[in-house]
């Protein structure tokens, strides 16, 4: 599906090679409120990552130790906000980034993270009790600090620029937008294929 490094040579000047001394995409990568799921979505880029290697110049991600977040062209951020401190490093992360991509279901709408609007902390925090000793329930440790009982997506904060759902994306969907972001261009088409529709099926003799 992916067949080498297509798409990438619109990302470099004319005539220029990967290994060319060329102007690159700083990029960030971090995530809140998520596993990693989109994080590994990267791997099934395969040799395509190669491609974007010579285009962008990666300067804070999970993996990376750095003592402050520098200004980046693109920032890519996964997860929803379930804490205080995430909706600051979001806030930081905006004053910070030229382009905000919210990358994924849980940066887009919430996705897993947000079941707990559905109950209270306290009903969530609550142990189940021991079908054994349904009396002695043993309680956790208190939490260190308040949590918020909504759980809130990126564009409820700050800015998005680019929605990018998924759970996760597709390494198709993740090749496509970011050259075409690369090359200055909207990954969003301007016109959407019109959608056939579900066939039309009789109606069921009732019994």
């Amino acid at each position: 599906m992916i067949g080498g490094c297509y798409g990438i040579t619109n990302l470099l000047p004319p005539n220029s090679s990967i290994g060319e001394s060329v102007k690159r995409h700083r990029i960030a990568v971090t995530w809140l409120d998520c596993c990693t799921i989109c994080q590994m979505a990267f791997l099934d880029l395969d040799e395509v990552l190669v491609g974007f290697g010579g285009a962008v110049q990666v300067v804070a991600s999970p993996i990376t130790d750095i003592r402050k977040f520098e200004h980046s062209d693109i920032t890519i951020v996964q997860g929803a906000i379930g804490s205080p401190q995430d909706e600051d490093a979001l806030r930081h992360i905006r004053e910070k980034c030229g382009s905000l991509l919210a990358w994924g279901n849980c940066a887009c709408y919430g996705g897993l993270c947000s079941m707990h609007n559905l109950a209270t902390f306290r009903h969530m925090l609550t142990p189940p009790p021991d079908p054994t000793d349904p009396e002695d329930m043993e309680i956790g440790n208190p939490l260190t600090q308040p949590l918020p009982e909504q759980g809130n997506i990126l564009t409820d904060i700050v800015t998005v620029d680019y929605l990018i759902p998924g759970c996760p994306p597709t390494a198709s969907v993740i090749r496509h937008a970011l050259t075409e972001i690369f090359a200055g261009r909207n990954p969003i088409p301007d016109t959407l294929p019109e959608y056939p529709g579900f066939p039309e099926y009789p109606t069921p003799e009732p019994y």
